[in-house]
């Protein structure tokens, strides 16, 4: 593994490494490692690949790489005491869209919880845990896949995109990387500040960012009492459409992310709010 150059005209600003391997099975395995060997230290430490073999994504969920064509970045933020995490997660997710949003000439957004997507397509995916190292040094640790320069990737992908796919032209992975690492890094020894003093606005923006806001999408219903509880609401109601295995796919009107990280919607006149896992927005629009 090796550090690279940072390429940036922020020079002043005190920037953490970026190291690079030519592959490896997860760039947040990877950085999971490396915290795990921070004794007595709290220094941010990020790393990528173009060669991914075994990407992580939420939950149990693969995510698919292709070689010398998509970037695996993960980076590994020391925790400040306090820090709302479901606010830090709507940052970070903010910082990467902005930075991606440069190099796309189609409006990016964000597929809750943690995806962001163009043209209704996937286009990278995040990973965030938050973890204790072996001295009891506590990180934030954010992994990012994203779909840069495969064609047609639908083909293999159904519901993904690539930026290549998006501008019709190959993207400079190095460029692109260190920009990415710019974006989520250039403050991040002002995170708490930050986060303190922009709370309204980071939500704010956040919601106005949702796939769907303010609009009405199917929700897959997983949770079986979730399931209970809006199906009551939807029982012979021609917007709700029974899939396998028994969930429950259903038309409601979006109405953003709550301060806990839930989902909130209206349906029929109800208000709900439900954590990932519970619901999910169908790609199925």
């Amino acid at each position: 593994m090796k550090q690279i150059p940072f390429i940036s005209s922020h020079r002043e600003k005190e920037i953490p490494p970026l190291y690079y391997v030519d592959s490896c099975n997860s760039t947040q395995d990877l950085v999971l490692d490396l915290v795990n060997q921070q004794v007595n230290s709290h220094h941010t430490l990020a790393c990528f690949s173009f060669n991914q073999l075994n990407g992580r994504g939420q939950g149990s969920n693969a995510w698919n790489d292709f070689p010398n064509q998509t970037i695996a970045y993960s980076i590994a933020v020391p925790l400040p005491d306090s820090i709302d995490l479901v606010l830090l997660n709507k940052l970070l997710t903010l910082n990467l869209l902005h930075a991606l949003q440069s190099y796309s000439t189609q409006n990016i957004q964000i597929k809750w919880p943690n995806d962001l997507i163009c043209l209704n397509k996937k286009l990278s995916g995040l990973l965030i845990q938050v973890v204790t190292n072996n001295y009891g040094i506590r990180f934030v640790v954010l992994g990012i896949g994203i779909n840069v320069n495969q064609q047609k990737i639908q083909e293999i992908l159904p519901h993904g995109i690539s930026l290549r796919d998006i501008n019709h032209h190959t993207i400079d992975l190095n460029l692109l990387t260190n920009h990415i690492h710019l974006a989520l890094t250039s403050d991040i020894h002002n995170l708490k500040n930050q986060l303190v003093n922009s709370s309204t606005e980071i939500t704010e923006e956040f919601n106005l960012k949702i796939w769907g806001n303010n609009n009405y999408m199917l929700i897959d219903v997983l949770d079986e009492s979730a399931r209970m509880e809006v199906s009551n609401l939807v029982l012979g109601d021609d917007n709700s459409v029974l899939i396998q295995d028994g969930l429950l796919r259903v038309k409601v009107k979006i109405k953003g992310v709550d301060t806990f990280g839930r989902l909130q919607f209206e349906l029929n006149g109800n208000k709900f709010a439900y954590h990932h896992g519970q619901v999910k927005i169908s790609y199925h629009q």
